[in-house]
Formats: structure tokens, C-alpha cells, sequence
């Protein structure tokens, strides 16, 4: 910002004021630099533009804000900000289920899907403020099981696709909504979508049934005690430990006084409760 604002003469005679100076500088490659002045004036009316976008010169350097072009002394154009040219890639990415799903005849599942970065169900404008899209953004995908069998949906099976009007894929078997081969395939998903009392009711059934089958392993059955269980009276349990090695020479045995026979190659050992 400038102490003291610097009256100019703008096209026309128009008299304003400079408030502001930005030195810009461009580098080209290592060593070619460019400093460039940029002056911020007021025209009134609340006003505040850039002045040397196109009539202002500073190291030979020429600016062009509303196009994005700075103007070198030897009349080349360069693209202040911008990447390599490339065809515009244009909306289609599939819809994957979040986890793996198993589906049993009849049975559905809501796949959610996600824009990533450029989700059309919200948008943030420069102020800030949350902007919701209309409700004719597709938000999720039904998935129901027509066959009779199991159904495995891995995350790697594209349910869905969301692509750009008038990119229609050609491979692959997929309908646009509205089309009579849609409502086809809609009449048959509710004609195969079990309601919530069919499968609860499926549910019960099922845990009846497994509630009736046989055990997998027969436990025994114990007779209901009746009476107290005594404890056995002293001395009538021996313990008898025995060493069952082969002594085949008998020799080296020796008689000990608490009734244990001692060998080299067997050792019987017997005790008596008192």
C-alpha cells in the first residue's frame, strides 16, 4: 500500500488514484527473470482494478490478467498458469460396493455412490457458504438377487455407472434409466424383493429349524444325584507307581526299609494309607 495515493489520468481523461504497487516477478527456466510493476487504482463507483494489464510496460514485460498471458520483449506469449494440453476427460467412473457383500435369493443391498472430489450433491462456492444440488443426482444404486443361488458382489464388481449425457457405454450390459429394458429389469427386481416381514419370518423359520436338528456330538447323560457323596475311609486306597523297564540281568538290586524295591533296571515302589 502506498503513505500518500498517487493521482493518474486514465483513458479518457479519467481521473484516479493509484492506492497500491505489486512488483511481480516471472522466471523463465534458471536465469531469465522478469520483474514486473503492477499498479492497483480506484475508478470509482467502488471500483478497484489492475492497471498494466496491456498498455503499462516494466522490463519490457506486458501483462495480460484477463487472459492469463505475459507478453515477453521479443513478442512471445507464455501461459502464466496452465498444464499441457489435453483432451478434456469426461465423466464415467463405475459405482463399486464399499465391502463384499453376500446375497441370498431375494435378497438387496444399497451400494452408495461416491462422487469423490467432484460429488454433484454439494457444492463450495468462493464465500464459503454450502450449496445442495437438486435431488435428481443419482445417490445410491439397489442391488437385488434374481437367482437361486448365492450371490457374491466383490468390490472390484462395477454395479453401476455414471457417465456424461451422450457417452452412453457400449460394452457391457447396461440400461439408461427410463428405457423400456430398464423398466424390465425394475419389474423383475421387485418381483424377486423380499419385504422385511417375508425375511424375518425366512429368519425364524431358519433358527426353528436349525433349533430341532440333532446335535453334532452326542453329550452323556449323567444320572441326577440324589445323596451326598462320602469320602472314601482310610486305608483302604493303595497307590501303586511302576516303572515298566525290563531288567534282563536282576542284578544290582537292593531291599530298602519302606517297602520300595530299588533295581538297575525296574523300580516298583508300594504305599499304604495308615
Amino acid at each position: 500500500m502506498l503513505a500518500d495515493p498517487v493521482k493518474v489520468a486514465g483513458l479518457g481523461g479519467v481521473q484516479s488514484y493509484i492506492t497500491a504497487l505489486v512488483r511481480v516477478k516471472i522466471t523463465l527456466g534458471m536465469n531469465v527473470v522478469y520483474v514486473v510493476n503492477v499498479w492497483l487504482a480506484n475508478i470509482g463507483e467502488g471500483l478497484v482494478v489492475l492497471l498494466g494489464m496491456d498498455f503499462m510496460y516494466a522490463a519490457g514485460v506486458r501483462l495480460f490478467m484477463r487472459e492469463g498471458l505475459v507478453r515477453l520483449p521479443d513478442e512471445e506469449v507464455v501461459v502464466m498458469c496452465s498444464g499441457p494440453n489435453r483432451e478434456r476427460v469426461r465423466l464415467n467412473f463405475p459405482v463399486h460396493p464399499d465391502q463384499t457383500l453376500y446375497l441370498q435369493p431375494g435378497e438387496h443391498a444399497i451400494v452408495r455412490v461416491r462422487y469423490g472430489q467432484t460429488n454433484p450433491q454439494w457444492d463450495v462456492v468462493w464465500a464459503g457458504r454450502v450449496i445442495y444440488a437438486t435431488k435428481s443426482w443419482a445417490a445410491a444404486v439397489k442391488v437385488v438377487n434374481i437367482s437361486q443361488s448365492r450371490l457374491l458382489l466383490s468390490t472390484g464388481t462395477a454395479v453401476a455407472r455414471i457417465v456424461e449425457f451422450g457417452h452412453f457405454p457400449q460394452a457391457g450390459r447396461f440400461v439408461r434409466p427410463g428405457r423400456q429394458r430398464y423398466k424390465e429389469w425394475q419389474q423383475v427386481n421387485y418381483e424377486n424383493t423380499k419385504s422385511v416381514e417375508r425375511q424375518r419370518y425366512e429368519r425364524r423359520l431358519a433358527e426353528l429349524q436349525e433349533s430341532l436338528r440333532p446335535p453334532c456330538v452326542q453329550a452323556p447323560e449323567y444320572q441326577w444325584p440324589s445323596k451326598l457323596l462320602l469320602r472314601p475311609a482310610p486305608g483302604t486306597v493303595t497307590a501303586r507307581v511302576a516303572c515298566l523297564q525290563a531288567n534282563p540281568s536282576g542284578e544290582g538290586t537292593k531291599t530298602l526299609g519302606m517297602k520300595a524295591t530299588v533295581g538297575v533296571g525296574a523300580q516298583t515302589t508300594s504305599t499304604a494309607d495308615a
